[in-house]
């Protein structure tokens, strides 16, 4: 638990510690309904609390220790509700939703640099959804303002309670070119 954290260091404080770097606590690494957004401005239970994480927070700041979270921006969940309202147009929120995730009529021929399996995949009706990593992990569209608004607000709760700062998972792949390039896209490091 993130307390657990601060109490370790207790046991050795002459540690040559500078930044925390927290992998994990927010609640997107275990709980696949709460990808991204939800579980971003929430802690996985299996590692604490909000509250905890103050603590730790407060803690590390105290012997000048700067906190690092991990945040994973590049990709949801299938079953977050984003991407379900996305997919289904009987969903009552699927225009609002739809141009949150890129969408296809058909698959265009991309594939993975590092091993070169396809990054489109069918949604079961007539269309085609991005996902670079995994079919079950659909890549949000980082170019929609509003998806863009949503992750940098749950960035800035995070810095309203004291973060210092995040690593941002998997940034060479955030944007990809209309042409399919799928890594170090200018846009990406923008």
């Amino acid at each position: 638990a993130p307390a657990g954290l601060a109490d370790g260091y207790a046991a050795n404080p002459d540690a040559p510690l500078s930044v925390a770097a927290i992998h994990g606590v927010l609640a997107n690494d275990s709980d696949p309904e709460a990808l991204p957004l939800k579980a971003q401005i929430a802690v996985n239970p299996a590692h604490g609390t909000i509250a905890a994480l103050d603590e730790l927070i407060q803690a590390a700041h105290v012997r000048g220790i700067r906190v690092i979270l991990d945040s994973v921006i590049n990709h949801s969940s299938s079953q977050h509700p984003w991407f379900r309202a996305a997919s289904d147009p009987k969903h009552p929120e699927h225009r609002r939703y739809r141009s949150w995730y890129q969408w296809r009529t058909q698959a265009p021929d991309w594939k993975r640099p590092w091993d070169r399996a396809p990054v489109w995949h069918s949604s079961g009706a007539d269309d085609w959804y991005y996902a670079l990593f995994w079919s079950e992990m659909p890549d949000p569209n980082l170019e929609n303002p509003a998806v863009f608004h949503e992750l940098v607000g749950a960035m800035r709760f995070w810095l309203a309670r004291g973060v210092d700062g995040f690593r941002l998972d998997a940034v060479r792949h955030l944007c990809e070119s209309p042409d399919g390039v799928l890594a170090d896209v200018d846009a990406s490091h923008a």
